[in-house]
């Protein structure tokens, strides 16, 4: 192979390479408890999707998700009803009985998507879905015991995709129901709703205005009640015995009538110029 034919070969490999990579990934969303919970072992639904959930995901030709460790904003409620409503398979752990879960499972039965149940073998049958198939795994996560159920499960992936006419595991289907939920189509704005909306703008935009209007002097001296004089940004001090004062806050706004001041914790406090006790406790210098 000469030189020419070795750096198209590499070439072809690459784009091979890379085209297989950007393909998309089939996603199978978790439901399952993510912290601690009861007599469980510190971790114990972490190993339970390392080595019983992912890898049966794997096998089946799934990407498992658990939105708690892959998220992609600090919303993660908003991503977490995302993926609910729009991943091609979802598995439920009902182990615990843990009511986020079954919140979870309860929107996803409602758009009747697809859905696998498990639980382990500490977890009596739920009432409200004893009539749905469900996986059970062994709680001890043996691994001769694991080995049969991640196998077990991928089986039971699979036969879920690919049951078409009738999902074992739908209530909505099970119960008759004609209409499953469905997010409803964005549709456009109404004239009466554009003009209310133009004008909460338009006056949200004024208000504005009127908060920055003293940002105009920010350097114009104020003369504090004490006789102090002080400008916005600057700090006061309550008067101590000790050598040095105690910071009260930042002047960050101020009025004909009182004075708007942030303490150290962030809290605005609005202090009155006619409180003079008040104002012969404060001054604008640390020692």
């Amino acid at each position: 192979m000469n030189q020419e034919e070795y750096t198209e070969r590499k070439e072809n490999l690459t784009t091979e390479s890379s085209t297989e990579d950007t393909k998309e990934q089939k996603e199978c969303f978790v439901m399952m408890p993510f912290g601690e919970t009861g007599n469980y072992q510190a971790g114990h639904f972490k190993c339970v999707f390392e080595h019983l959930i992912k890898p049966a995901c794997e096998e089946a030709g799934y990407v498992a998700r658990r939105v708690d460790e892959n998220s992609k904003t600090s919303i993660i409620m908003l991503e977490i009803l995302e993926m609910i409503v729009t991943c091609d398979i979802a598995i439920c752990d009902m182990s615990t009985r843990n009511p986020n879960v079954f919140y979870e499972l309860g929107l996803r039965q409602a758009f009747d998507k697809k859905c696998v149940l498990i639980k382990d073998n500490n977890t009596e049958y739920p009432f409200d879905v004893n009539m749905l198939r469900v996986v059970n795994y062994d709680a001890s996560l043996r691994v001769d015991l694991v080995k049969a159920n991640i196998h077990e499960l991928a089986q039971a992936i699979r036969e879920t995709v690919d049951n078409n006419e009738h999902d074992g595991n739908s209530l909505v289907q099970l119960l008759s129901i004609k209409q499953p939920a469905k997010i409803p189509d964005t549709k456009e704005m109404g004239k009466d709703m554009s003009i209310i909306l133009n004008a909460i703008q338009n006056l949200s935009s004024k208000v504005d205005n009127i908060q920055q209007v003293p940002n105009r002097s920010l350097h114009r001296t104020l003369v504090l009640p004490n006789g102090v004089m002080a400008r916005i940004g600057e700090k006061l001090y309550m008067k101590g015995n000790d050598l040095l004062n105690e910071e009260f806050g930042v002047i960050t706004n101020y009025s004909n009538e009182e004075v708007i001041v942030r303490q150290p914790n962030g809290m605005s406090m609005r202090l009155p110029l006619s409180d003079k006790k008040l104002w012969d406790q404060l001054t604008n210098s640390e020692i």
